[in-house]
């Protein structure tokens, strides 16, 4: 009752300019918020169109690699996984100086006096693909062990320089497929899940892979390929 007296006492044009006044700031507050909700519109619209991926991260075994390590990091990861593992066998000889680069000495790790690159990769969600960059040919290195890291399993492939196609010679089958060369004369090496578990890598000549589960089966693999 007090608010309505209040009210009828305040001129009407007074009245009126402060209702437009309202409106306008309300309105203007609207406006400041337009490109944001926009922006959240789209995310939501685009969300829900895609395709649920194939290979998911969230809540999986090493869903840390992915969120919480830089890809220097994660490189990391595959080079001292394997000092771990084979500096404590004795039948293997190792080598590894973690605080020197590679690319001063042009190989991460030397395992029974074999020179080793070693590449590290986790899995893209959508096309299923191990990604490894920056291969170069004229690098001291005798072979590259790739480590690739899925959602929920590791594996490891191992092979010579040798035999990876850098170029395509006669002798190789139709099947096999050279690395793709960059501009700036880096290699670019790719494969998936399908390729390692059918034992059928085209950018390879010979090579030894597989899910690495227990430090016996990564053992095994690596005295393969050094067999080769």
């Amino acid at each position: 009752m007090k608010i309505y007296m209040l009210l009828a006492k305040i001129p009407q044009t007074v009245f009126i300019f402060v209702c437009l006044a309202y409106i306008s700031n309300a309105s203007e507050t609207n406006k400041d918020s337009f490109i944001k909700d926009k922006i959240l519109d789209k995310i939501d619209d685009i969300t829900k169109r895609k395709k649920p991926p194939k290979f998911v991260w969230k809540d999986s075994t090493y869903e840390d690699i992915k969120y919480r390590l830089s890809l220097d990091d994660r490189g990391q990861i595959g080079e001292e996984l394997l000092a771990d593992v084979f500096i404590d066998e004795n039948r293997f000889v190792v080598d590894y100086q973690k605080n020197i680069t590679s690319t001063d000495k042009g190989y991460d790790i030397i395992i029974n006096n074999k020179k080793i690159e070693v590449k590290t990769a986790t899995i893209t969600t959508n096309s299923g693909n191990f990604q490894h960059e920056h291969l170069q040919i004229d690098r001291d290195f005798d072979m590259i062990f790739f480590v690739d890291i899925a959602p929920n399993q590791v594996f490891l492939t191992a092979v010579k320089k040798a035999d990876v196609i850098w170029s395509k010679k006669r002798t190789d089958s139709k099947k096999k497929r050279p690395l793709h060369r960059r501009p700036n004369g880096d290699y670019k090496c790719d494969f998936t899940i399908k390729h390692i578990t059918n034992n059928d890598i085209p950018k390879f000549r010979k090579f030894v892979t597989g899910e690495i589960k227990t430090k016996k089966s990564m053992i095994n693999i690596v005295q393969k390929a050094l067999e080769l």
